[in-house]
């Protein structure tokens, strides 16, 4: 399937450094087969998040597809669900600069499937491993354009194990599995320091 250019896809921020709300409900799940992905568009993704020391302010740098390259701030809402971010484009200098300061990256690929009419895409992300193979574990992001109650019906595939909750209502089994895919599974090491 092809691969779309920057941000043609789902709500994200346009690149432009406006500070912007994100809000998306997440899920995670075990997919029994990559081959129900095989029809829908995609992009490849090498990001790395950077500590900021600054009440939960977070930063990441991103690869799509080898040919656009991010620098995204995030933090919290003060007030509603979600996170308002700002997100700038930045040279291929800048993105190897930055990655060659973290000692794990990670590889995804991003698919693109449409929620319904709305316009609305579900942004499936399926992550490689540190000996290169698919993990069976996937995220799905719906981005919303706001935190009204919105009815979300389940990823239009089978999953395993799904957890689907909001954050808050994890169970402390979920959040440590979900921290170790992060951490471990999805995190893949690309300095020896």
């Amino acid at each position: 399937m092809r691969h779309f250019g920057l941000l043609h896809l789902g709500l994200e921020a346009n690149g432009d450094g406006k500070a912007e709300n994100e809000i998306e409900y997440t899920s995670y799940g075990r997919i029994e087969s990559f081959s129900v992905l095989d029809r829908y568009e995609y992009e490849d993704h090498v990001q790395a998040e950077f500590p900021v020391d600054a009440d939960g302010l977070r930063m990441r740098i991103r690869s799509v597809n080898e040919e656009d390259f991010l620098l995204c701030v995030k933090k919290a809402r003060k007030e509603g669900k979600g996170s308002i971010e700002a997100e700038i484009e930045i040279t291929q200098d800048m993105f190897n600069l930055l990655l060659s300061g973290v000692k794990t990256a990670v590889y995804k690929r991003r698919y693109f499937i449409p929620h319904d009419k709305s316009g609305l895409m579900y942004e499936i992300d399926v992550f490689t491993k540190q000996d290169g193979q698919r993990s069976p574990w996937v995220k799905v992001d719906l981005e919303v354009p706001n935190d009204d109650d919105v009815q979300i019906p389940h990823v239009p595939f089978a999953l395993n194990d799904l957890i689907d909750l909001p954050p808050e209502d994890f169970s402390v089994e979920q959040q440590e599995h979900i921290n170790h895919l992060w951490d471990t599974e999805w995190s893949v090491k690309i300095s020896e320091d």
